[in-house]
This record gives structure tokens, C-alpha cells and sequence, in this order.
């Protein structure tokens, strides 16, 4: 990244002299923080910053899960899913940060998450692999609470498994969920998710 986009992002409201001050305070801080793990740091390119670690060292785990979806670039099921879901089971990337430049970022990693497990949930057979269907279903709905595909898996799965108490409460916990963030009715029944 460059210098002039990290003052874009963290210090918008300084130019010239105090952005660049500030990029350098904060830069001398961070090498020195990553220096006492001896497995990271961050170094300069011509314009470009960028952090150097050693992958034996250091687990970044999005980068772990890239990496694990290049190893497996078109298989589907349960050799795939089971080292995934080790990555994807924690929820959404950066969950836990709030900051308006990382937005559009977190929903395109979210968004292509959602989108693979989709696909690959539908390559389960709901019979054989019924607990690894309602996992990749718990899964889908950490990134998204409100997947209807989710959902849907979700509540067949239990209900063929006997597990009917659960699976309707599943939906119900959905339906209150639902109308909290749309401040309306959930317009699909229990019975409409099992279909």
C-alpha cells in the first residue's frame, strides 16, 4: 500500500507535514511492536509499504484459508469442507473491527464465503453427510444471520434427523431476527422452509 493511501484511510483530515508525521510515528511504532515477534515486519518498495512474515512463524488465517482454496481449486465435499470450516467456523472476516475503509473489503470476502459454502452445501447429500450440512449451514449463517439457504438447509436436515424441536426453534430464532433488522414478518412459514 502506499504511503499516500495509509494517510487516506487513517488520517484524512491532515495533509502535506502532519500526515506525513504521522505515518512515520505510527510506522516507527508498528516495526517496533512486530520486531519482539521476530517473524514479522514491515518494510518499504519504492512507494509501497507492505508487511513481511514468515508463514511457519505467523498464521494469518485468511491467508491460510487462500491458500487452502488454491490446493482445491474445483473439489467439492467433505475433503475440502473439513479443513475450511477450521477457518470459516470463527465467523465473519474481521468481525471484530469497525472502520469504515475495511467495509467493502469485509463484505466482498463475506460475500464470495457465503457464495462458496452455498455451493457447497448443495453438493452434500443430506442423508450421509446430515451433521457436516447443518455445521456448513451454522457456518453460512456466522457470515450472513439472515441466509435463507441457510436457514432452509439447516431445518430439513434436523427435521430428517427427527430433531424437530430444534429445527423449528432454529427458524423461529431466524424469524425474530429477521423482523428486528427489517422491522417486518418473516413471509416464509415453518412449514414453507421444509418444503
Amino acid at each position: 500500500i502506499t504511503s499516500e493511501k495509509l494517510n487516506e484511510i487513517f488520517w484524512e483530515n491532515k495533509t502535506g507535514k502532519n500526515a506525513k508525521n504521522n505515518l512515520s510515528v505510527n510506522i516507527v511504532r508498528l516495526k517496533n511492536i512486530l520486531s519482539k515477534t521476530g517473524a514479522m515486519q514491515i518494510a518499504k518498495d519504492g512507494d509501497n509499504w507492505f508487511c513481511e512474515y514468515d508463514n511457519k512463524n505467523v498464521s494469518i488465517d485468511l491467508a491460510d484459508y487462500l491458500q487452502l482454496r488454491a490446493a482445491y481449486p474445483s473439489e467439492h465435499g467433505r475433503p475440502y469442507l473439513d479443513k475450511a470450516l477450521y477457518f470459516l467456523s470463527r465467523g465473519a472476516f474481521l468481525k471484530q473491527m469497525e472502520s469504515p475503509w475495511l467495509d467493502d473489503i469485509k463484505a466482498d470476502v463475506n460475500s464470495k464465503i457465503i457464495d462458496e459454502l452455498t455451493e457447497e452445501i448443495a453438493c452434500l447429500d443430506t442423508q450421509q453427510d446430515a451433521e457436516l450440512v447443518i455445521e456448513v449451514a451454522n457456518c453460512m449463517s456466522k457470515f450472513d444471520p439472515l441466509n435463507e439457504d441457510a436457514l432452509r438447509y439447516k431445518c430439513k436436515t434436523l427435521d430428517k434427523l427427527g430433531r424437530h424441536s430444534i429445527a423449528k426453534a432454529a427458524y423461529e430464532r431466524f424469524a425474530r431476527e429477521y423482523h428486528k433488522s427489517y422491522g417486518e414478518d418473516f413471509a416464509l412459514s415453518f412449514n414453507d422452509i421444509l418444503k
